[in-house]
């Protein structure tokens, strides 16, 4: 239900009164980054639309990792089939930029001739990556970021223990605090740490040898690697200007972060935070990730002349 979605108040607005005025469109594009919850908000519109036995949520077949052209043709000849009653059904399309051009084809004849009772919910990081003529004929809905309190409200629901440390590397995502709790993140952050506590004392021959173990991480969990330093750096600035731990937001690391801090000044820390969202921007248009990280942790580690 839509009473059961934290925060996103505009798109439950919308969504409440698109149902309740009978105008639902036939397709939405659900926009947002990992872990912003899409598909919890897709299920609970979903299930304020119709019962739960008319909701589908689309999923590859035959351990494909996307879903597939073939799956797509048997959605088609669900939604053409006979529903009983006046049940509308509803289909969740997760990773729905992620579809190959022949899958989105496929679906795209679908939404050319929509059938009278089906409504489609198209999950997506990126909707650039959709087709246009699927993106003119579906409903933009923009997923936003979560303040510390939706997420807080949230874990109360899952019953999650809440860790205000770790809400803040959550960067206003919701379900990414389940994952910074888990043993998959706890490599990323073991790396991380590694990295920063020891960058400034390695030759620059050294550095370009961190790349091999970055590598090993699933892609995916690179960007978080960068949060991490963002989050370092950033609490290292404050304290480089005020000399006050208490300002220092990673309790966890304020006795490292104090023993490092003449390794910098303040305008090597301003310089590396710059080049790290630059990283990040660089990596999201598909950079080369060998050359693009190896400046990084050049700059991170002194060898590169500072300019600004």
């Amino acid at each position: 239900m839509l009473s059961n979605i934290v925060g996103q108040e505009n798109i439950k607005k919308y969504l409440s009164n698109e149902i309740e005025n009978d105008t639902l469109s036939y397709g939405y594009i659900l926009e947002g980054d990992r872990f912003t919850g899409k598909s919890y908000i897709a299920q609970c519109a979903a299930e304020e639309i119709t019962v739960p036995s008319y909701i589908t949520v689309v999923s590859p077949t035959n351990d494909r990792k996307n879903i597939h052209v073939d799956d797509i043709r048997d959605m088609k000849n669900s939604a053409y089939s006979q529903s009983f009653g006046k049940a509308k059904k509803v289909y969740i399309l997760p990773n729905a930029d992620s579809l190959n051009t022949q899958s989105q084809n496929a679906f795209l004849k679908v939404l050319e001739e929509p059938p009278q009772d089906c409504i489609f919910f198209l999950l997506a990081e990126n909707r650039c990556s959709l087709l246009s003529t699927i993106r003119s004929r579906c409903t933009l809905l923009k997923v936003g970021r979560y303040s510390t309190r939706n997420i807080q409200e949230y874990l109360e629901t899952k019953e999650v223990e809440c860790d205000l440390e770790i809400v803040r590397l959550c960067d206003g995502t919701l379900n990414k605090y389940l994952y910074l709790s888990s043993g998959e993140f706890a490599e990323v952050s073991s790396l991380s740490d590694r990295i920063l506590l020891n960058i400034r004392q390695l030759h620059h021959a050294r550095i370009f040898a961190i790349f091999k173990h970055i590598k090993k991480l699933d892609k995916m969990y690179v960007n978080d690697l960068l949060d991490l330093f963002l989050l370092w750096y950033r609490d290292m600035l404050v304290y480089k200007y005020t000399e006050d731990e208490n300002l220092i937001e990673a309790v966890s690391k304020r006795t490292e972060i104090k023993q490092r801090i003449n390794d910098y000044t303040i305008q090597e820390i301003l310089v590396i935070l710059k080049e790290i969202q630059f990283t990040k921007v660089k990596l999201a248009y598909n950079s080369n990730l060998e050359m693009t990280l190896n400046t990084l942790l050049l700059r991170m580690g002194g060898a590169i002349t500072w300019e600004t």
